[in-house]
């Protein structure tokens, strides 16, 4: 999904609205320690997944700074 959402280019909305009803969530993730962030398109089975907002190295919760 993050892939996808990279490369989209205008022309090509008229195909996405075949997948309108994909329930996907963007979610603004920061490392508060290395002061990093990132996107995560996540749908509702891969939001219940802990890797997602953990950093695995360090253990430390990552802070969600958008979730929609």
């Amino acid at each position: 999904m993050d892939d996808t959402v990279e490369v989209i280019e205008p022309r090509d909305l008229e195909t996405m609205k075949f997948f309108v009803n994909i329930k996907v969530e963007r979610h603004e993730i920061k490392n508060p320690v290395q002061d990093r962030i990132w996107d995560h398109y996540l749908n509702a089975l891969k939001e219940q997944d802990p890797k997602y907002f953990k950093d695995a190295e360090t253990g430390i919760y990552l802070e969600v700074i958008i979730d929609k």
